[in-house]
């Protein structure tokens, strides 16, 4: 998930950076990178992991075949555990 998040965050920031680099100068730093980030967990949160999640989906979210190591080596049959007469 980890890389997925980052394949979600670059493109975000530096969309942000080309996009609002010149206004986003003027403010001063902690201004700046409050603005930014709200802007990039925003675009995160409702646009862009949405879509890449699901993009992804059948990589991050596999169907593995499900066996149980601890599988018995004999398997039981009906009336097994009935009493023979």
């Amino acid at each position: 998930m980890a890389l997925v998040t980052l394949l979600g965050v670059y493109p975000v920031s530096l969309l942000i950076g080309v996009v609002l680099s010149s206004t986003l100068k003027r403010l001063p730093l902690p201004l700046n990178l409050l603005v930014v980030s709200a802007i990039v967990v925003n675009m995160l949160t409702w646009v862009v992991m949405p879509l890449v999640t699901r993009l992804l989906h059948g990589w991050l979210r596999p169907v593995l075949q499900m066996t149980c190591p601890f599988t018995p080596l004999y398997t039981r049959t009906k009336g097994a555990d009935k009493p023979r007469t």
